[in-house]
């Protein structure tokens, strides 16, 4: 009889102290605690973590995807524009927490920090997809021009609006009643103000990133002449392959290889960028292992699968044809070398 009783007790003690710490689990000590209480509870801790802390870890997924693109071929504008942008970001971000929380009684530095956080994960991430978009724009295009033109209008309103907050920074330590810090801090009492200065640096990543992945060959790019290495805008001027070779500009009698004579120099530069930036342009491998009349034909780029450099080391070339104010133009590129070797009319 009394054993029966200890028993229906310990099982009832047992029960009301197994409600209890369902109930309230967080009193449960460890040693009561099964093998398998214990690691739920670790990763529960390991997701409050997380929770507190997902802005960090956004920030070093970006920094470690960046880092993993530079290294990687082809991917390098993609990284550069994560961590321009992230810094673009930094920046801007961390001049308006810092400002805006002094301005409310706050710490500048704490204000920094957490601006400057939030500006990173924002810009890494458009300076990421500017990176991207650029490499499915045509240099050259309306749209391509477009992003261009943005990046440097939106960059040089970025910089100025940083460049005045730093300043004005700057002139506070030495007088905080001066006008200058007076109009800033002014400025900084208005979230549109605020608003608007992030949104000018986040463009300017976007596009600054995007405009900086474009293929572009441009007025800049190093020609390979017999005269050395020259800038673009030397390709037609006359620099032949002697003195007996006027070269293929217009006006220099290079038979049906040479411009127009109507044309200037300046048209016939724009016309063979246009055609070698072109999507509608025709690619074929002209030097290198698999190059020759029966390599692989692709419009508006390089066949993906062909090599950049041959056996000797040497970068390979590519003809890229296409048309230009109904002038057939052949243009010889190489995309991992010099850009633009050169280019000519054909079929005249």
């Amino acid at each position: 009889m009394t054993v029966d009783r200890d028993n229906s007790a310990s099982s009832e003690i047992s029960r009301a102290k197994k409600d209890f710490y369902k109930q309230y689990s967080y009193l449960k000590p460890d040693c009561e605690k099964t093998d398998w209480e214990k690691f739920c509870e670790g990763l529960k801790k390991v997701g409050q973590w997380c929770k507190d802390h997902w802005k960090e870890i956004v920030l070093v997924i970006e920094i470690v995807v960046a880092v993993v693109c530079i290294c990687v071929p082809g991917l390098q504008g993609i990284g550069t524009g994560i961590l321009i942008g992230a810094l673009k970001g930094a920046l801007t971000g961390g001049l308006i927490g810092g400002i805006t929380s002094m301005l409310t009684g706050g710490s500048f530095l704490e204000g920094f920090a957490q601006g400057a956080l939030d500006g990173a994960i924002m810009g890494g991430a458009l300076g990421g997809v500017g990176g991207i978009a650029g490499k499915f724009i045509t240099c050259g295009s309306k749209l391509g021009n477009a992003i261009q033109t943005t990046s440097k209008i939106s960059g040089a309103i970025s910089n100025s609006m940083d460049g005045f907050d730093m300043v004005s920074l700057g002139l506070g330590m030495i007088d905080p009643n001066n006008p200058i810090t007076e109009l800033n801090n002014k400025m900084h009492q208005s979230d549109v103000y605020n608003k608007f200065q992030m949104g000018v640096s986040l463009v300017s990543s976007f596009s600054g990133a995007a405009s900086q992945n474009m293929a572009c060959f441009v007025a800049g790019t190093l020609v390979l002449t017999t005269a050395g290495l020259l800038a673009i805008e030397k390709i037609n001027p006359g620099e032949g392959e002697g003195p007996d070779d006027p070269g293929h500009g217009p006006n220099r009698g290079f038979g049906n290889s040479a411009f127009p004579d109507t044309w200037s120099d300046d048209n016939a530069i724009k016309a063979v960028e246009d055609v070698a930036n072109s999507p509608k342009s025709i690619w074929q491998q002209a030097t290198g292992p698999g190059s020759g009349r029966n390599a692989p034909k692709t419009i508006g780029g390089p066949d993906p699968n062909a090599p950049l450099t041959t056996r000797n080391g040497r970068p390979v070339r590519f003809t890229v044809e296409g048309q230009n104010h109904s002038l057939d133009i052949r243009v010889i590129v190489e995309p991992g070398g010099e850009g633009i070797v050169t280019g000519f009319p054909i079929n005249r």
